[in-house]
């Protein structure tokens, strides 16, 4: 009898302890379990479908991230690790963040390159100077990250700056500045070394006003530290002349003159300025653009279409992303003159389409933000 009962009791515990295991079993690994696969990578889409046929349950928690949105960035448990169905796995998604577009900077002078960082949404990273044999002191080499590509906004952007050719001898070779901003272009030849002597604004439409036409000496001349150099600069400033003489003195006979934008008659002393430098150095079409005194100015002289034909400038511009909205200009020069095509506040990526008519040639310039950016010509 006791040994039934002894056989009876420990039949009992057997029972119990294998329940017991089961149940813990269940609990913990839920029966039968299996391998998770990898997903830190796969869109949270891809994740959800592959859970979901492995009879687990799928947990996402969002958070911020460079990758683009959707994308997941972790899971528990790690891959690999064997779990029962009906268990959660929990993933670390991507909310992708604002991301806007990095512009390329290379060739823009330090100043234009951090202000159109500021404009863009970025911040401006380390800053490496190094000496360069092509680049003039001041210009952007280059950046990193390279452009193009989409960044987070506010993310820091590193720039590697010229410090200009190595001299040779002490001498400082001249930047180029054709085609920049006389703000630019003072900016960087005072980097260099040298040194803006004389500006003359020189009167035209077929360039944007506040560049710089010409210069001497031209770019890549030797000059020792602390020379001058001079420019030319675009205005749409008509020159005046200065007052009339009195009228008891004779009329002399007209005599017409090429200069910058502007036609008029010289008096006797004029004229024989002018004939004396037309002797010395005729140009090739016969006529010489001088600086002569007691000039007297009448209307500039219009010039006039070459046909009565009017021609459709079609005008394609796609606006670069940008943080804020910014004023948009267009212009356009033909030989009836200057007009302002359009002149409002766009938004990034907006896409603008113009037919303008013209006359003869047409110059169109378009600045954004007050900064020239493209020009074409029509014919």
């Amino acid at each position: 009898m006791k040994n039934l009962f002894k056989w009876s009791m420990i039949l009992v515990l057997l029972v119990i302890v294998a329940s017991g295991g089961m149940i813990i079993h269940t609990i913990f690994w839920g029966g039968r379990s299996a391998a998770i696969p990898p997903l830190k990578g796969v869109t949270v889409l891809q994740a959800v479908e592959e859970i979901e046929r492995m009879e687990l349950e799928a947990r996402i928690e969002q958070v911020e991230s460079t990758l683009p949105e959707g994308t997941v960035l972790s899971q528990w448990p790690e891959a690999g690790t064997r779990i029962g169905k009906n268990k959660v796995v929990i993933l670390k998604v991507s909310k992708g963040g604002h991301r806007i577009s990095l512009p390329d900077l290379r060739g823009l002078e330090q100043e234009q390159a951090m202000s159109k960082l500021q404009e863009s949404g970025f911040q401006l990273g380390d800053v490496v100077r190094i000496q360069d044999q092509e680049k003039a002191a001041g210009i952007v080499i280059a950046q990193n990250p390279a452009a193009p590509l989409t960044l987070a906004e506010n993310s820091k952007v590193d720039l590697m700056i010229s410090l200009g050719p190595s001299r040779s001898d002490g001498m400082i070779q001249v930047p180029d500045v054709l085609q920049r901003t006389e703000k630019v272009a003072r900016k960087m030849i005072g980097e260099s070394g040298l040194q803006v002597s004389q500006v003359d604004y020189v009167y035209t439409q077929n360039t944007p006003p506040g560049m710089v036409m010409e210069m001497s000496p031209k770019p890549g001349t030797p000059l020792s530290g602390g020379s001058g150099v001079n420019l030319k600069v675009a205005t749409l400033k008509k020159p005046e002349g200065p007052a009339e003489g009195t009228g008891d003195q004779e009329a002399p006979s007209n005599v017409k003159v090429t200069m910058p934008g502007m036609a008029g008659t010289i008096t006797e002393e004029g004229k024989k300025a002018v004939e004396k430098a037309q002797e010395a150095a005729p140009s090739e079409s016969g006529t010489s653009a001088v600086s002569v005194p007691g000039f007297d100015q009448e209307r500039p002289e219009t010039p006039q279409p070459s046909s009565n034909e009017r021609k459709t400038a079609k005008i394609r511009y796609q606006v670069p992303p940008l943080v804020k909205p910014m004023q948009l200009k267009i212009e356009m020069v033909d030989s009836t003159g200057s007009r302002v095509v359009l002149d409002r506040s766009v938004n990034g990526g907006e896409y603008i389409s113009l037919d303008e008519k013209y006359m003869d040639q047409g110059v169109v310039t378009i600045f954004l933000g007050g900064e020239f950016v493209w020009q074409d010509k029509y014919r």
